[in-house]
């Protein structure tokens, strides 16, 4: 470093005054900076007993690379499988105590640790973030997908809800929630969940809740009914209003056929109160039918009594004619 001295006359309050601004001026002009450091974090290759290594090795590269598109951290990939990492470290589990100390090693303050295993209906991811600081499971989620060609959507959740979203705000900025309001089609009461997370429980109102931005799986739970849920994004500061409909699950028989409630038999028509009445009128225009024609001939017509009833135990007495 270089020193330079000037001499200045006695009594020049001017020349001191000068000399004090080109000082200040230096001291504004150097830059200081204090770049706050990145966190670390190790991504362990995908663990997989299951699979294949050629599989295994791509479902572990689209882990990594998913990883390194959070800027904010410096990324960190080890050349061995976790087996063999776990092998230098004297370790016979992927605990946390022990991928705690995989971190400690490579000077990180977290650990991603994850296992795809094949299923009937494709594969599933499980993965989990370790705080290395305090040996214990920070964060855990599981995702499923189709095949090992498209698992990007599924590992994209999968660090959201371990790592958060993408565009994380300067470190010391606040997060600002976004607000959900959900309505329940009919009403009553269902559980509401984020994900694996429970928020809450619809009232005869619905249910209002803040959540972190995101994009993120809105499941609704009622007993007796199918399970409702669909993609919802979370938008820092701004609401969102949703409505969903649940649909009654239908008893099924051990035979596999729905179960269609029984209705009560019909009553046989002879026991409608209509049909006697109906009986009744038509006998009476027979009757009077018959009167009219018989008393329309040349010779008088028999006189005589008659009886009819509408009585269904009596049919035999309608219409009867008595001559005296």
């Amino acid at each position: 470093m270089t020193t330079f001295l000037w001499r200045l006359p006695s009594r020049s309050p001017r020349a001191l005054a000068a000399l004090c601004g080109v000082a200040l001026g230096l001291c504004f002009c150097v830059p200081t900076a204090h770049a706050q450091p990145k966190g670390k974090i190790v991504v362990l290759r995908s663990d997989g007993p299951t699979l294949k290594d050629p599989e295994r090795l791509k479902v572990s590269e689209d882990i990594l690379s998913q990883a390194r598109k959070y800027k904010s951290f410096d990324i960190i990939a080890p050349a061995k499988d976790v087996v063999e990492l776990l092998f230098d470290l004297e370790c016979t589990e992927a605990d946390a105590d022990c991928l705690s100390r995989i971190g400690t090693k490579e000077g990180a303050s977290k650990v991603i640790y994850s296992e795809t295993a094949r299923g009937a209906g494709g594969f599933t991811l499980n993965m989990r973030v370790i705080d290395v600081a305090q040996k214990r499971v920070a964060q855990t989620t599981s995702q499923r997908f189709g095949d090992l060609t498209s698992p990007t959507a599924a590992i994209e959740k999968a660090f959201l809800v371990l790592l958060g979203p993408l565009d994380l705000p300067p470190v010391g900025q606040k997060i600002e929630p976004g607000t959900i309001v959900l309505t329940l089609a009919g009403g009553g009461k269902a559980l509401v969940y984020i994900d694996q997370d429970f928020v809450g429980t619809t009232e005869s109102t619905g249910l209002t809740f803040r959540y972190r931005p995101g994009t993120y799986t809105l499941r609704v739970v009622r007993a007796g009914f199918k399970e409702a849920s669909r993609q919802v994004i979370v938008a820092a500061g701004l609401m969102t209003r949703l409505t969903m409909t649940l649909e009654a699950i239908v008893p099924i028989t051990k035979e596999g056929d729905p179960i269609v409630p029984k209705k009560d038999p019909e009553p046989p028509i002879t026991k409608k109160w209509w049909f006697w009445t109906a009986i009744g009128a038509g006998v009476a225009v027979v009757t009077t039918v018959v009167i009219i024609a018989a008393s329309s001939g040349k010779d008088k017509a028999p006189t005589g009594q008659m009886f009819f009833t509408i009585d269904g135990h009596y049919v035999e007495s309608d219409a009867v004619f008595s001559q005296k």
